[in-house]
């Protein structure tokens, strides 16, 4: 049985690696690509992914599902790029 991507932050909310990183193995590829869209260079595109994820795994604990995981993880990628632009 596959677990959705949803159940697998609830998992890695509480404290199951495995689950963050079987998310980030599914999600890695949309997030590289959403900073590539947003012209990040190649090694800045890795760093903000990275950047995602780690705060993802950071707030796990705090998830509570109201809508989809892709929407959650975009609007983190999303305060991660606003975050790293110049003020």
């Amino acid at each position: 049985m596959t677990l959705e991507s949803d159940q697998l932050l609830l998992l890695a909310g509480q404290g199951n690696r495995d689950a963050m990183g079987e998310l980030y193995r599914r999600h890695k590829a949309q997030v590289l690509s959403f900073f590539r869209h947003m012209r990040a260079a190649g090694e800045q595109a890795e760093d903000l992914t990275q950047e995602v994820f780690l705060r993802i795994w950071k707030s796990a604990a705090r998830y509570r599902p109201s809508g989809k995981y892709s929407s959650f993880m975009f609007t983190v990628a999303a305060n991660v790029w606003r975050d790293q632009r110049p003020k």
